[in-house]
């Protein structure tokens, strides 16, 4: 169906009104594909060098890039969509997370998972991706009460990620509730008891 439109598209013989209609019914067919490869030979050639064009399809061609590892060029079109928007989806804010943590530009990736847990708190990743964020930003404070939060809804499932809040505790000024944390997970078996555990233990 796509083809189709694209081919009555460039016979020219329709009004503006009704190419723009056409255009937004072809990026629609394309974004449903999935396939990167279609979106960027459909949405390109109008999409890439007007600011202006629909957000949908300014994002679609950010992810579509983004998916095929052309960062760069996926950016700027993903932070259009997403700060022109009021209400951005949730798949154009995982591209642009993706886009700012390739390009190393953790700042602005913190930002984009404040975003997401905003709007999606079930979703334990951004939890663990934001404490990443901030920890290697050198933000502990932020990357504790993150990992916190994420254990009081019950996000953190293993023992490492126990035992990473535990450190970031410590970090943070309190050891002493650090320890009774790890005391209270080995005990409990949700830490396993072992050399390197008993050894975190005693470290604090």
């Amino acid at each position: 169906a796509a083809k189709y439109l694209e081919q009555a598209l460039q016979q020219g013989a329709l009004s503006p009104q009704a190419a723009a209609a056409m255009r937004e019914d072809m990026s629609q067919l394309l974004i449903a594909t999935g396939d990167p490869d279609a979106v960027i030979r459909g949405l390109e050639g109008t999409v890439r060098g007007d600011e202006n064009a629909p957000l949908a399809q300014q994002a679609a061609l950010g992810a579509a890039y983004a998916s095929k590892q052309r960062w760069r060029e996926a950016l700027p079109l993903l932070q259009r969509a997403v700060s022109r928007s009021p209400q951005p989806e949730e798949n154009w804010l995982r591209a642009l997370l993706a886009t700012h943590i390739a390009l190393r530009q953790n700042s602005e990736a913190a930002v984009v998972v404040e975003k997401l847990l905003a709007r999606s708190p079930g979703e334990r990743d951004y939890w663990l991706q934001g404490a990443a964020l901030y920890t290697e930003a050198g933000n502990h404070r932020r990357a504790q009460a993150l990992m916190e939060v994420a254990a009081r809804l019950g996000h953190l499932s293993t023992a490492e990620d126990l035992q990473r809040l535990a450190g970031l505790t410590a970090r943070v000024g309190a050891p002493y509730h650090a320890g009774a944390l790890m005391q209270e997970w080995i005990e409990d078996g949700r830490v396993p008891r072992n050399a390197d555990t008993l050894r975190q233990l005693a470290s604090y």
